[in-house]
């Protein structure tokens, strides 16, 4: 009779809990449903309200969820700056995606480096259950504490950067306006090759594949392969170890991001940690920063 009733109290406490929004300093911990009006809430920069016709998905720049896995050419654009594109309220927005193991947190730490000297820059790490590798920013002093937030996705990884961006948003926007921010990095957490970010959430979107992955992988598709704005191939100092012909990957990458419109999506080849393309991607970065109206709304305010 006790186990029963100690059963029923464990339900009632996760009904009550669902719905629910904290933030316990580097971590916030978002349910991955529908939100309700004026639910978020985001402890430490003072935000609290729901985002009705803020960020809808629809329009030239709304995004809904497809099983095939598009093309380069049809992939929603990036903003242009004769489009308006609001950065009072949210920076411009970097989406980092790929697998598990890839490199996407190796980059983060170098667009980091990189791109804060000049600029004011926030960081939001997506992982599963853990707040690691937010932490690990943290601990090498890449960034200042405050500025890095870890949200916890559970097993919602893709969802809570393309299909319900809302968590992601809340605390990308609440960032943004605390600390003025030129730039906001988003790391996805791991995930397969169908991982994309929202055009409203992700000004430039870039996936990282690892070449240990095969030369093969390309060829399977989806959206982070084939509609990203940017596609990283890294680890290729691990082709010759890994029995992966380089040149094989190259070609099945540029076949599967050709696009039939004769636009082709850029590939970078890459050893991140080595540095080596790194300079490649922050120049992809910069330019879609200057077509955005960024650079120009930023050097405005100042």
């Amino acid at each position: 009779m006790q186990m029963l009733m100690r059963m029923m109290q464990l339900q009632q406490q996760q009904q009550q809990q669902q719905g629910q929004h904290s933030h316990d300093g580097v971590n916030f911990h978002g349910a991955h449903q529908e939100p309700l009006p004026g639910q978020h809430s985001h402890d430490g920069v003072n935000f609290h309200g729901s985002h009705d016709g803020g960020h809808a998905h629809g329009g030239a720049h709304g995004e809904e969820p497809k099983d095939e896995a598009g093309s380069f050419a049809d992939r929603v654009m990036p903003y242009t700056k004769d489009e308006g594109r609001d950065f009072k309220t949210k920076g411009f927005s970097i989406g980092i995606a790929g697998p598990v193991g890839s490199g996407k947190t190796a980059l983060l730490k170098k667009l980091c480096t990189r791109l804060s000297k000049d600029n004011s820059l926030v960081v939001i790490v997506n992982d599963l259950y853990t707040t690691i590798d937010a932490q690990s920013i943290i601990d090498e002093k890449i960034v200042s504490p405050d500025r890095v937030k870890g949200l916890t996705t559970g097993i919602w990884s893709r969802v809570a950067i393309d299909e319900d961006i809302e968590d992601n948003f809340v605390v990308a926007e609440a960032v943004s306006q605390k600390f003025s921010a030129n730039f906001v990095v988003i790391e996805a957490a791991g995930d397969n090759l169908g991982a994309n970010f929202d055009r409203n959430l992700s000004d430039f979107t870039i996936f990282v594949l690892d070449t240990a992955s095969g030369e093969k992988m390309p060829l399977k598709g989806g959206k982070g392969v084939t509609q990203s704005d940017l596609l990283v191939i890294n680890k290729t100092d691990l082709a010759p170890l890994c029995e992966v012909n380089l040149t094989e990957m190259e070609a099945n990458a540029r076949k599967m991001r050709a696009g039939d419109k004769g636009t082709a999506g850029p590939i970078v080849m890459a050893q991140i940690k080595n540095n080596v393309g790194v300079d490649a991607i922050v120049d992809a970065i910069l330019k879609q920063y200057e077509l955005s109206g960024a650079k120009k709304f930023f050097a405005e305010r100042k």
